[in-house]
């Protein structure tokens, strides 16, 4: 009997699993309603339904739990096809990017940088309409971002992140020391975080 029981509650948790697996529908079936990801030929995304697809690896990316603080953002690596490199993406940037036909680096290279603002403050609802480019300070006016002298920010960190890529090899240690006294810590904690060491992050494929 105990057996049984055992085996009903098992099978009941394998089939509650299955109706909550989310649903992906076939590329082939959807590939005439997506685009190319600009910049990242190999690369298709449906805008309306936040969906990214890799012909590199023959799957949907973006299907991870997420990352950074409460798994709030969806990231993936995308490999350019202007100079073979990969880099990171949060699922929103590709979205705004196939939406306005631009890509990551329009925004962030200006003389000001620009970030995406979810709207609605949900990080995971990707809908092009939840979507709007904004300054840092206005893009944190609109979440909540605890920064003191002692520790900052995993969206901080993140953003450390995307900054150093600009900066050459030769100037980063400067870098490091500059960005800390900004942000009231040592420049080795910014190297740290730039490294991944602290404030650590995985890749979500």
């Amino acid at each position: 009997m105990a057996s049984l029981i055992l085996g009903g509650a098992f099978y009941f948790v394998e089939e509650k699993m299955k109706v909550e697996k989310k649903e992906l529908p076939k590329f082939e079936d959807i590939k005439h309603e997506m685009v190319k990801v600009p910049g990242f030929e190999n690369y298709y995304c449906h805008i309306e339904k936040a969906l990214v697809y890799s012909t590199i690896r023959n799957k949907w990316l973006y299907q991870g739990k997420g990352t950074g603080d409460n798994s709030k953002y969806l990231a993936s690596s995308l490999k350019s096809s202007i100079d073979g490199k990969s880099y990171p993406h949060y699922l929103h940037e590709v979205i705004y990017s196939c939406r306005n036909g631009i890509m990551k680096k329009d925004w962030r290279s200006m003389p000001i940088p620009f970030e995406i603002d979810h709207s609605n403050k949900d990080t995971k609802d990707c809908n092009p309409r939840n979507l709007q480019l904004t300054t840092s300070k206005g893009n944190k006016a609109n979440k909540t971002i605890v920064i003191n002298k002692n520790r900052v920010s995993m969206e901080i960190a993140r953003q450390l992140r995307e900054e150093v890529i600009s900066i050459p090899y030769g100037e980063r240690v400067e870098w490091y020391k500059k960005r800390g006294q900004e942000l009231g810590i040592g420049g080795r904690s910014v190297q740290n975080i730039v490294l991944n060491r602290t404030y650590k992050e995985d890749i979500v494929s």
